[in-house]
């Protein structure tokens, strides 16, 4: 059904003679004086400007208004810049109203991987070196492991009560009714992965300054970092021999042998613009959960593909075994080993 154009307003002008009732303001308030006169009666007789119950009854005017200009004029008119002939700006961007502080573990892997010089990132909650033992006795905490010669004290009921419901707080020993077991969180320690051109002292002192200002500014209460560590690079080396397949060319199967094996042993993060990752699917809460608001960024992560990169300490033969025979090409694996790692 095609819409008449009539019944559509386009311009206002301020001496119209045509405009609509539900547009004109000195008509709008006339009547509502006139319904207020048959309401109120003697009751009410002060209409004048001062009177609070006219000024009520004014913002109902320019409400009544606001909605029918609104309904009636043409929607890209009303979100126009007022006499601006360029593009208009007057939306937000989702960079603008969907960033947030980061809030989980992997949320700060995304923030220190926007450092210049990171090339991945890992938190790991620190563990806690000194033990503490809380007394609910005495209500007093014990900064030391918890012995036989401590004394059990009587414990009031409404204290025996309180029994933190957390995997971390265990009541120890058989004194499990005086002495509670306290597991601080909050620390982390941090790794990176440096960038190949961090190489100098002063320039991973530099890159942990970095580190440490960016989590300070973005960082929740009760948490810290408790200690940062550049992890060193380890040259290693694959000793393969393998049967190719009839009809596979040596030197494209080598080529990508040698990707698999990169990938595996040092993995690198992919990024993607907003738009690849509403293509796979992510929905555009999702993407910027958890992501600062910031105006230079290298992209967006994953962040599936983020948390799949966990922290590797040890490389296993029979997964390089495995990858190998995933390669198209590979028939057989004879041999493998390492060379360069303990």
């Amino acid at each position: 059904m095609t819409e008449d154009p009539g019944n559509k307003i386009t311009v206002l002008k301020q001496n119209d003679p045509y405009l609509p009732e539900y547009l004109d303001f000195k008509k709008l308030r006339k009547e509502g004086l006139e319904h207020i006169g048959l309401l109120s009666g003697k009751i009410w007789t002060d209409h004048n400007l001062h009177d609070p119950g006219i000024t009520t009854l004014e913002v109902l005017i320019y409400a009544l208004m606001d909605l029918g200009y609104r309904t009636n004029l043409p929607f890209k008119d009303i979100i126009a810049p007022q006499g601006s002939p360029v593009k208009d700006d007057n939306f937000l961007t989702p960079l603008e109203i969907l960033t947030i502080n980061p809030v989980t573990i992997t949320d700060y892997r995304k923030l220190f991987l926007e450092i210049e010089g990171v090339r991945n990132a890992w938190l790991e909650p620190a563990e806690q070196q000194i033990p503490l033992t809380l007394n609910q006795g005495t209500n007093t905490l014990l900064c030391r492991p918890l012995s036989d010669n401590d004394p059990i004290t009587h414990i009031p009921d409404t204290q025996v009560a309180f029994v933190p419901d957390r995997d971390d707080d265990c009541f120890i020993s058989n004194r499990d009714k005086h002495y509670l077991q306290i597991n601080l969180n909050g620390l982390y320690n941090v790794y990176i992965e440096k960038e190949n051109d961090i190489n100098t002292d002063k320039e991973q002192k530099a890159l942990i300054r970095r580190i440490k200002e960016t989590f300070s500014a973005h960082r929740n209460l009760c948490e810290d970092i408790k200690d940062i560590c550049i992890l060193d690079p380890v040259d290693i080396g694959v000793c393969a021999e393998v049967d190719i397949a009839a009809g596979y060319e040596p030197e494209m199967v080598y080529a990508h042998i040698i990707r698999a094996l990169r990938y595996f042993i040092q993995p690198d993060l992919k990024y993607y613009t907003l738009q690849q990752l509403l293509d796979k699917g992510k929905t555009i809460d999702a993407i910027y959960s958890g992501r600062p608001y910031g105006l230079g960024s290298f992209g967006f992560i994953d962040t599936e593909e983020l948390e799949a990169l966990s922290r590797r300490s040890e490389l296993h033969t029979s997964d390089v075994y495995s990858l190998l025979l995933t390669i198209e090409g590979v028939e057989r694996v004879r041999k493998l080993h390492f060379k360069g790692v303990t």
